[in-house]
């Protein structure tokens, strides 16, 4: 299963239409046959999305942090 996506992945990057395969059109093609039904499900996958990238922006100011601050900890603990 890995092997397959990652062949998918890349076969759409190397044709130029990885951003139609993983965009905003992948929400826009979900069809379930129902109106409440398929705002439902998008629904849940943009939630799934604002969840994650908060989660990466939280942990790209965390190694922000620690590079920042690390060198300063280590010059501090010099003088002691």
């Amino acid at each position: 299963m890995n092997n397959s996506l990652v062949h998918v992945l890349v076969t759409a990057a190397n044709n130029g239409n990885l951003d139609a395969q993983l965009g905003n059109s992948m929400l826009t093609s979900i069809k379930t046959g129902n109106a409440i039904t398929t705002a439902l499900v998008i629904a849940m996958f943009i939630y799934l999305f604002v969840k994650l990238n908060i989660k990466f922006i939280v942990r790209q100011f965390t190694i922000i942090i620690f590079t920042i601050f690390t060198p300063i900890a280590c010059r501090t603990l010099d003088y002691q």
